[in-house]
């Protein structure tokens, strides 16, 4: 029996990498047909937070209807001016509507109306509980990814995100510049060279200047490549570790998933991060807490770490062994259809 999945994503192919990395991976399963959000013979839906939650849940339906939600929208202690101007943005174009003051109230009506919700991590499904109890966490597949070739006499240091990430990496820039200057690293920043710094539509901003401004003793030391998976594995085999460091003033981004760091892991590189709650919680799980820093830590704990091959290479090990044994595919899909009752 073929299960059919109607899917409102990021992207009409599930190329985008929200959709390819979640709901994308059953693919591959010949139980499952994926659909567009247009279909209208279906068994269910999963619903992204590219959707109009309150246009879809308006229309009367008696199919099962889940959220993915895979960002802390939920969390506390995020600025109430920034939540209502984010749901004004999405609303002018389709993605929420004024029916509420603040998008996180969009959110948690949808929730309540919802089968069930999806959410990439521990943290994420705390938020979303008090609005609905049908939770299942899975994280973000990274098989396009494998193990790079690893060298820890490199001198590359990785950090990659998207545009709008640029503002975590800088949050640290002081250190990170003196560091390099002194130590004749290289930063390798993989990302857009051009982005917007609200809604995707204003406020243009180019990294490099950023990075310029910021960077003002070692600028000739970064390495700026273009965001695209193939250079994020090119940066991956020519650095010594990868850096992952939040804004902690920032409570959205201070919510998010572990979900980069399962990918570096997946690349084989060892990562340094922020504590973050999720990242705190993995590594403490792997009894690697040394490695999940505050933001003032961050240059003791880039010294120390150029330093030390013994435990670079031990870093790499178990993040790998972590990967084999939590976070593979086959039991990323064992999750969805579980969740979704999917015949095995």
């Amino acid at each position: 029996m073929t299960i059919k999945i109607r899917y409102a994503g990021y992207s009409t192919d599930l190329s985008h990498p929200a959709d390819r990395r979640r709901i994308g991976i059953l693919l591959s399963d010949k139980n499952v047909e994926i659909l567009p959000s247009s279909a209208q013979e279906f068994d269910l839906s999963i619903l992204s937070s590219n959707s109009n939650y309150s246009k879809f849940f308006g229309q009367a339906t008696s199919k099962p209807s889940y959220i993915d939600l895979v960002d802390g929208y939920l969390a506390p202690g995020q600025n109430v001016i920034g939540d209502a101007a984010r749901n004004i943005l999405r609303s002018a174009f389709g993605k929420s509507d004024f029916t509420s003051l603040k998008y996180t109230t969009h959110i948690k009506k949808a929730l309540k109306k919802a089968t069930g919700c999806i959410v990439p991590s521990e943290e994420i499904a705390s938020h979303v509980a008090p609005f609905n109890e049908n939770i299942q966490i899975i994280a973000d597949s990274h098989s396009e990814f494998e193990p790079t070739k690893y060298d820890d006499k490199s001198i590359g240091i990785l950090w990659h995100g998207f545009g709008t990430n640029l503002k975590h990496l800088l949050e640290i820039a002081p250190q990170l510049d003196s560091f390099l200057e002194l130590n004749n690293f290289r930063l390798k920043v993989v990302t857009q060279l051009n982005f917007y710094r609200f809604g995707n539509r204003f406020v243009r901003i180019n990294s490099v200047e950023s990075l310029v401004k910021r960077f003002p003793k070692s600028f000739k030391q970064i390495d700026f490549l273009p965001w695209t998976k193939e250079n994020v594995i090119e940066a991956a085999s020519k650095s010594r570790f990868a850096i992952i460091p939040i804004a902690e003033n920032d409570a959205f981004a201070m919510a998010k998933s572990e979900n980069k760091l399962l990918e570096m892991w997946t690349l084989g590189i060892p990562t340094i991060t922020s504590r973050t709650p999720s990242y705190k919680r993995v590594f403490h799980s792997v009894n690697q807490s040394e490695n999940c820093i505050e933001n003032s830590q961050w240059s003791n704990a880039l010294s120390e770490l150029a330093r030390d091959g013994i435990r670079l290479r031990n870093m790499r090990k178990i993040g790998m062994e972590y990967i084999r044994s939590c976070h593979t595919d086959e039991i990323l899909i064992s999750k969805w259809k579980e969740f979704l009752e999917v015949p095995l």
